[in-house]
Parts: C-alpha cells; structure tokens; sequence
C-alpha cells in the first residue's frame, strides 16, 4: 500500500487560505475605514454647513434684537407717559371739583383777585364787602367733602370797608379719578 504524505499539501493549503483571509480582512478592514472617513467628511461638511447657517441666522437676528429691545424701551416709556396722564387726569378733575365746589359756595358778592393750586393747597386771595360775605363763602365751601381744613392767612380791613382776605386750603386727598379729560368737563356743566 502506498502512503503518501498529505500534510505539507494540506499545510500549503492553509496557508493560502490564511493569507487568503488575511487580505480579505485587510480588504474589508480598508473597505471599512474608506466608508468610515467618507461618512466622517459627510458628516463633517453637513455640520460646517449648519454652523455657518446658524452664524447667518444669528446676524440677521442681530437686527431683531436691537427691534425689540427698542420696543420694550418704547412700552415702558409709553407706560410711565401714560402713569403721567392718568396723573395730570387726575390732577386736573381735582382741580375741576375742587373750582366746581368753589363756584357753589361764592353766593355773597365777593372779588377773588388770585387762585392757585398747588397739589393738595389751595390759595385763594380777594376782597370782601363784609365780614358776614367773607363768612358766609367760608361756610359754604367748608361743607362739601372737596376741602378738609381753612386757614386765615390775611384779614386786613380797607379803607373803603371792605376787607382783603389771603386763604389757603387743604383739599382732602381722595384716590385718583380714573375719568376722561372729556367726562371732567361734561360732568363740570
């Protein structure tokens, strides 16, 4: 019987196949690292572009924010204008009562020569025909809810009888009247 000797055969033989292998996973190896980079460029190249879309988009945005804070400035300055008119509103229908109450409470001849309000103060200066004229108004404006307190600054008799008078007055503080510039008038008549 003949023998022979396959092991060197089968030996070459698994060698080819190793370096047969070796190669394919050089090749795949490569293959892998090729896509790896392709789709890290990919990758790469989608990301610049996205940071350069949103540098674009935070320079046009630039604009827009210099807009609104502009706008929020112009809301708070309109806010304390606006603060500002309800207060000269006020102001101003205190002073419209205050003349109102006035007018009702001259029914003796008198001759008012100076009025002035000065916030809650008011003054008032003018000549009397008599004491019991000068009383009288006194009387009569005291007792409406516009004034709190009178005082007497000057009393000073004239020559020809009638007598000089210097006033002031404290008109009680009431909370503000939102009401219309318009509605203070109509309401006035």
């Amino acid at each position: 019987m003949l023998e022979i000797n396959l092991l060197p055969d089968r030996q070459q033989r698994l060698q080819k196949q190793r370096k047969k292998l070796q190669r394919l996973f050089l090749i795949n190896t490569g293959l892998l690292l090729m896509v790896l980079i392709a789709v890290h460029a990919v990758l790469q190249s989608q990301l610049t572009a996205l940071r350069q879309r949103e540098a674009a988009l935070e320079e046009a945005l630039l604009p827009w924010t210099a807009i609104e804070k502009q706008t929020l400035e112009n809301k708070q300055q309109l806010a304390s204008e606006q603060s500002l008119k309800m207060d000269f509103d006020h102001y101003q229908n205190a002073t419209v009562d205050v003349f109102r109450h006035l007018i009702h409470a001259v029914k003796a001849p008198l001759c008012l020569i100076s009025l002035r309000r000065k916030k809650s103060e008011i003054e008032i200066k003018g000549y009397a025909p008599s004491v019991n004229a000068l009383m009288t108004f006194l009387k009569n404006w005291n007792t409406g809810d516009v004034i709190q307190e009178i005082k007497i600054e000057k009393l000073q008799q004239q020559d020809n009888g009638s007598l000089y008078f210097h006033l002031k007055a404290n008109e009680i503080n009431q909370p503000p009247i939102r009401k219309t510039h318009e509605d203070a008038f109509s309401s006035a008549l």
